[in-house]
């Protein structure tokens, strides 16, 4: 990527400094802020058709904001309970690193955090998607399960249900792409991921304006299932539930994620 190398210097000399994209990589950073801010008149402007369609997006925009901040507090304090609870002692010894006597964070509770809202919003989008994909088959439509490559071919109207999943899935990836620039802790591959959700706040814009939805929706449905299992995954290794003491739930959980993405 484009920038400076100070961010390679720095992560060796001292593994606790925090990195820092407007100093590692100044470039970068500013042209990926700069296509995410474009991405929002883009949506609003040309893509979304109708002045409720804008309303759904922007209610929606507030009510993913509220939902990751809540779930992030519960989050925390379900760790914090775990960590020093249950799992305080051997072999587990406080997995969270929970200092009572600090007001901050360990890195293993901010990833903890973290996992915790990506879990609930994997799981309410999979369900939504599972009820929109039942809707479509009852309808009539073709069973896209067991045929998939006609969808497109389909000439029946969307239903509601699937407008509205769209409206969610881009409020979330305007969200978390938002909160990554301003909130949420820099990890070292914050770049890949703001990219990550620039490109995927592209094809949901692309896939709507061009009523490719409906193919859409079995590609967000495939992605958002198998995230669970990673979600879970991440969370029983950020518990270290692992080996006989944590009854093999990362092993487990390994294996059925290998499955899963296959």
């Amino acid at each position: 990527m484009a920038g400076t190398k100070s961010g390679t210097k720095r992560g060796n000399e001292d593994e606790d400094v925090e990195f820092d994209p407007a100093v590692d990589y100044p470039i970068t950073n500013i042209v990926l802020i700069s296509v995410l801010t474009a991405c929002f008149p883009w949506i609003f402007v040309c893509v979304l058709r109708t002045y409720d369609q804008q309303q759904f997006l922007a209610l929606a925009l507030v009510g993913v904001s509220i939902v990751i901040i809540l779930s992030e507090k519960a989050g925390e304090a379900v760790g914090k309970w775990l960590s020093t609870g249950p799992l305080a002692g051997a072999p587990f010894n406080n997995p969270l690193g929970v200092d009572t006597r600090k007001t901050g964070n360990s890195k293993s509770m901010v990833k903890f955090k973290a996992q915790t809202w990506q879990l609930l919003v994997h799981v309410v989008l999979t369900s939504l998607e599972y009820k929109t994909l039942n809707e479509l088959t009852e309808n009539g439509i073709v069973d896209f399960f067991t045929h998939p490559h006609q969808m497109i071919l389909v000439q029946a109207k969307n239903p509601p249900l699937l407008e509205q999943l769209y409206m969610v899935q881009l409020a979330i990836w305007f969200v978390t792409g938002v909160f990554q620039v301003f909130f949420f802790e820099k990890n070292r591959d914050h770049l890949v991921m703001l990219a990550h959700h620039i490109a995927t706040i592209g094809l949901l814009g692309l896939s709507y304006h061009h009523d490719y939805m409906r193919l859409g929706l079995v590609i967000l449905y495939i992605h958002d299932i198998t995230d669970i299992v990673v979600d879970l995954l991440k969370l029983a290794n950020c518990l270290k539930l692992e080996g006989r003491s944590g009854f093999f739930i990362v092993e487990g959980l390994f294996v059925s994620n290998l499955w899963a993405w296959l």
